[in-house]
């Protein structure tokens, strides 16, 4: 019986340490930015804004708001980047305008350069009717924080 607790217990640090390894990969950071970025209208933050911006207007607060989901995963100066180039804004209108339920479809990764953490992107979303292909570039920094996203037009 001790011996049993102790291979559990065993296992059960060696999972942990895999799934704490696996967060701080790269290609891991990379796909969860994607993930949030793409997921139409994530936690409504498109609808809050919306509601938002009618009643109070569009304050800071009600931007930082917006971009909370992504923020995790970004520099600052990327996320200023983002959210002065208006890209999550205008990706969620797009969805929204086509009134439709969208879905991520696929997420590709392909890494360019092993020393700098560099990685190209495509990302195909499906309403089950439509699809629309997004892709584009993303760097890295030493800490997996992004610090740069390019969007291919």
């Amino acid at each position: 019986m001790k011996n049993r607790t102790i291979i559990l217990l065993a296992v059960l640090i060696l999972c942990i340490c895999l799934t704490e390894c696996n967060k701080n990969k790269p290609e891991t950071q990379v796909t969860a930015f994607l993930q949030e970025f793409y997921t139409a209208d994530s936690l409504n933050r498109y609808t809050i804004l919306m509601q938002t911006a009618q009643s109070e207007g569009l304050t800071e607060q009600a931007i930082e708001n917006y971009h909370e989901g992504i923020r995790p995963y970004l520099t600052d100066e990327a996320l200023l980047k983002i959210e002065l180039e208006r890209r999550l804004f205008q990706f969620d209108s797009i969805c929204h305008d086509k009134a439709d339920s969208w879905s991520i479809k696929d997420i590709s990764l392909v890494r360019q350069n092993k020393e700098i953490k560099y990685f190209d992107f495509s990302v195909v979303i499906s309403s089950g009717k439509q699809e629309l292909d997004f892709s584009g570039s993303i760097t890295l920094d030493d800490n997996n924080r992004i610090t740069n996203v390019y969007f291919a037009e």
